[in-house]
């Protein structure tokens, strides 16, 4: 950063990167009223926006409200699994087709849900 606080094209700064999910070392690619504007993330070498890792610790975005991040498969499955007794899942190659929502156990793969 130059000793105004402006900074230069070349200059790293820290920046919310949209690959990496995460604050981390960026390479300013281009300036806008002495701010930067486009940045390259070190990390996966993705170029983007600048995003201002202080505004986001408080809870502020340009861009409006933020989207939560993608669950994994396993916390996907532990939410859709909470408050469900398995002592009411229905055994795997049971008479019948279970319905939506119906917890099933097998006997290899342990218990599940149906979706549809």
């Amino acid at each position: 950063m130059a000793a105004d606080g402006a900074v230069a094209v070349g200059s790293w700064v820290s920046s919310l990167c949209t690959r990496c999910r995460a604050a981390t070392r960026h390479v300013v690619v281009s300036v806008a009223f002495g701010r930067p504007a486009k940045v390259q993330c070190s990390t996966c070498e993705g170029v983007h926006n600048y995003r201002d890792p202080a505004a986001a610790k408080q809870g502020r975005s340009s861009k409006g409200p933020r989207e939560a991040a993608p669950r994994t498969p396993e916390e996907e499955w532990l939410a859709r699994m909470k408050g469900r007794d398995p002592r009411q899942a229905i055994p795997y190659g049971h008479p019948g087709l279970p319905q939506a929502g119906d917890l099933v156990e097998h006997p290899s793969l342990g218990y599940g849900l149906v979706l549809q």
